[in-house]
């Protein structure tokens, strides 16, 4: 009630003190005239089901995120985890100066200082080795002798080979973006630090023999 008083006829502050990060995410989520990208949006929903949403977003520290990340860390590699916290970081970044939402993105930054340090988040392991030519044939083989009643899964792998390109991005590869004169492909899309939606960019693709 002192703290309505106090606001008078502008209750912005006194109400952004009882919005919850379920609150600020789903703010996020349906403001954003930018197109939010599938993984993005399932992280999103995944973090407002956990009980640091329930939490008032004024009283949101970095332990709090920190202990989040160590809950994510049990089932899930030190790579996921940061990208999951990276998520995350997007709602701090734009709560108060949006919405006046009282999220402290200082927070979230002392949090990763801390994951980072103690290895609850971390770097992907690189590959130690790639497959031979020996094991790429047999595997070939085996998916070509499975035709016709299967996915002809022989092309996809060759495609996937050729192409270096995610699995998210090879799906989304359709028909129409097929250029034969120049054997390329369109790959909508295409992952980009910072904005992947029109990042449509071509794929050379192997000329058949």
């Amino acid at each position: 009630m002192k703290e309505i008083t106090a606001a008078g006829s502008d209750l912005t502050a006194a109400k952004s003190k009882g919005k919850t990060l379920s609150a600020a995410i789903e703010l996020y989520i349906t403001e954003s005239v930018k197109e939010i990208g599938g993984t993005t949006a399932q992280v999103l929903r995944s973090i407002s089901e956990d009980d640091i949403a329930n939490k008032y977003c004024a009283n949101i520290v970095s332990h709090d995120i920190v202990q989040f990340a160590k809950e994510l860390g049990a089932t899930r590699t030190p790579a996921t985890v940061g990208n999951d916290m990276s998520h995350h970081g997007a709602i701090f970044a734009v709560a108060r100066p949006a919405w006046g939402i009282l999220l402290d993105q200082q927070a979230i930054k002392d949090a990763f200082v801390v994951c980072n340090s103690l290895g609850i988040t971390g770097k992907a392991k690189k590959r130690d080795r790639l497959p031979t030519l020996d094991e790429l044939n047999a595997l070939l083989t085996m998916f070509e002798d499975k035709r016709p009643s299967s996915l002809p899964k022989h092309h996809v792998v060759g495609f996937a080979l050729f192409s270096t390109r995610r699995q998210e991005e090879r799906t989304r590869t359709a028909w129409k973006g097929l250029d034969r004169t120049h054997s390329r492909v369109v790959i909508k899309d295409m992952k980009h630090p910072a904005d992947k939606v029109g990042n449509d960019l071509c794929s050379d693709l192997p000329l058949s023999p």
